[in-house]
């Protein structure tokens, strides 16, 4: 492709240099550099891409996206294209969308954001979307083009990433894929210039303030989503906004959102909403009311918070015109979520399950759907991760401390912070749970220690909760990162107690 064309879409504010040659590829990573590629210099967390310019020069680049022009001289200066933009993020990203031909324009794109429940929600509806073909998945667990599984390094790609397996998917014939949004790739312009058939919102609670600082500047990323990239899709049909009207950030976002808006939730005033809900360890019925009429659902999903789930994603099949028989027969199915309440197979006498509630609000829903349908205790094991929000350890401490009828407070993801110094932060709100404090918590570091001493405990009927990690197969511990898988370890603890 020819570099005028490539940055053709672009508001650049000068151009230094040849700009009438091929570009061959484009990188972020100088790493990654080759002859003929465009070379994007970004700004990051760690560092600053202007900082590898000569070195991205040296490896062949043959244009620079940057937003400041560094003095250089000789060869490498006469043979390079620097094209000085404002944000070289959002301009990485139009240069992505152009250089692989605009996939998502030729897809159906399904954005999933919010705090919590992305990921259970991107599941079922590409679960139900499959009625109409493959279809892909890009999110925290994985991206999947069709059947065919590829490590997920973000909960996003980066920018040139995402369009490259959006590209991907549209040559394997792929008609529709299903994408987690995260706030990240909002603010960084990962997915700036995509296309957006449908988007939705589950809700916003406390998380990421280490980046976004505030809950109002969160709450501003996520909006993008509604705000600005659905002017992206092309044609005459009106993008589709599928909010939970029952957060107290749906009101104000269904009022900034640009395209058609359908709400969903249990009040009344929601396009999409559940009655009569039936609870227990099984799962969870009820009765769906939709613009399409009437669904009785009974998933095998547990917890009035999956019921938020199930009806983001049975409005965004009713939008693709799955027939409302279909939408009853895939979500009364298994749909297995990763990570997600997800229980450890066995005939044990008791239950465990992992899930990846490493929010407050994710772990009191947890903790009070179990609570509701237990036959035992609820025995509870988590920590909090380092380097990450700490204004939420002590809130979710609270919560394990009032919800939990036993504790067990252990290590998660200390990364470069002191894990002994985390954990007093989460003892602190477990002990201002005072009187509302269920039972006893104890401390243990390890974390297979912690969850050796949780199923130990454990006794007919009880429930075991691993919470905080999931789907994850690490522990990052300092700057390494060791194999640990919360369902493998649990697995291997309740083999050796039960001899199977």
């Amino acid at each position: 492709m020819l570099l005028k064309q490539l940055i053709s879409e672009i508001s650049v504010k000068q151009i230094e240099g040849p700009a009438e040659g091929a570009v061959e590829g484009i990188a972020y990573a100088s790493g990654a550099v080759k002859k003929n590629y465009l070379f994007a210099a970004m700004r990051g967390f760690k560092t600053d891409g202007h900082l590898y310019i000569e070195e991205a020069i040296k490896k062949g680049a043959a244009a620079i996206l940057c937003e400041e022009l560094i003095p250089l001289k000789g060869e490498l200066k006469e043979r390079t294209a620097f094209i000085q933009v404002e944000n070289s993020r959002r301009a990485f990203a139009q240069a992505a969308c152009r250089y692989y031909d605009d996939p998502s324009r030729a897809m159906g794109v399904i954005g999933v954001t919010g705090t919590n429940g992305k990921t259970t929600t991107s599941f079922l509806i590409r679960g139900l979307m499959e009625f109409h073909g493959p279809t892909g998945l890009i999110g925290t667990v994985g991206n999947w083009i069709g059947i065919e599984k590829q490590i997920s390094n973000h909960t996003t790609p980066e920018s040139s990433d995402l369009q490259c397996l959006l590209d991907q998917m549209k040559k394997k014939g792929i008609k529709n894929a299903v994408m987690e949004v995260s706030s990240h790739s909002l603010e960084l312009d990962r997915v700036f210039g995509t296309s957006f058939d449908t988007v939705v919102f589950t809700n916003l609670t406390q998380d990421h303030l280490e980046f976004h600082h505030t809950m109002e500047a969160y709450f501003q990323a996520k909006s993008k989503l509604f705000r600005f990239h659905q002017e992206a899709l092309s044609g005459s049909k009106k993008p589709l906004a599928l909010i939970n009207i029952d957060d107290p950030w749906g009101a104000k976002l269904k009022s900034l959102s640009s395209g058609e808006v359908w709400t969903y939730g249990l009040s009344q005033k929601a396009d999409l909403r559940a009655e009569n809900i039936q609870a227990a360890a099984s799962g969870t019925s009820f009765e769906m009311k939709t613009p399409a009429g009437n669904l009785h659902i009974r998933s095998p999903l547990v917890g009035t918070f999956n019921v938020y789930n199930l009806l983001a994603a049975a409005g965004t099949a009713i939008r693709h015109q799955v027939p409302a028989g279909r939408i009853e027969e895939i979500l009364s199915g298994t749909i297995v979520v990763p990570g997600r309440l997800e229980k450890v197979p066995g005939a044990y006498p008791f239950s465990v399950f992992v899930d990846y509630a490493h929010t407050e609000d994710a772990l009191l829903k947890i903790l009070t759907t179990l609570q509701e349908i237990k036959k035992g205790r609820v025995i509870l094991v988590f920590g909090c991760g380092g380097d990450r929000d700490k204004g939420k350890r002590p809130k979710m401490g609270t919560v394990a401390g009032a919800y939990a009828d036993s504790l067990v407070l252990t290590s998660d993801n200390p990364r470069s912070e002191n894990p002994i110094e985390i954990l007093k932060e989460v003892e602190a709100g477990i002990l201002s749970a005072g009187g509302r404090m269920k039972g006893k918590y104890r401390v243990i570091e390890n974390r297979r220690e912690a969850i050796e001493s949780a199923i130990g405990e454990a006794k007919p009927g009880d429930f075991v909760v691993i919470a905080g990690k999931g789907h994850e197969d690490y522990q990052m511990i300092g700057e390494k990162k060791f194999p640990f898988n919360d369902r493998l370890v649990a697995k291997e603890i309740l083999q050796k107690k039960f001899g199977f």
